[in-house]
């Protein structure tokens, strides 16, 4: 994951070194980059945070989901067997 965030940072920096023409060669364009840098390490985070967030809701949806349905199947189970069409397990 690690790998992942830092070629999305490399990539930010890169293309706003181009669109900016910031130049690694001069000490203050240096700087810009690395506060370049440090900004795009920070909004990865935070997309990253947004995206885990996003993937946990989603989940306790579908936990939540599944939980009704199994529960709707002991109900219907369980009406089957009271009206006596399904037999119990013995």
């Amino acid at each position: 994951m690690k790998a992942e965030k830092l070629q999305r940072v490399d990539e930010i920096v890169t293309a706003l070194n181009r669109k900016l023409k910031i130049d690694a060669e001069t000490q203050q364009t240096r700087k810009l980059e690395k506060e370049i840098r440090k900004i795009a390490k920070n909004l990865i985070n935070d997309v990253s945070k947004v995206e885990e967030n996003k993937i946990k809701k989603e989940l306790k949806l579908l936990d939540e989901e599944l939980k009704r349905q199994k529960r709707e199947m002991r109900i219907a189970a369980a009406t089957r067997i009271l009206t006596g069409k399904m037999p119990l397990l013995r």
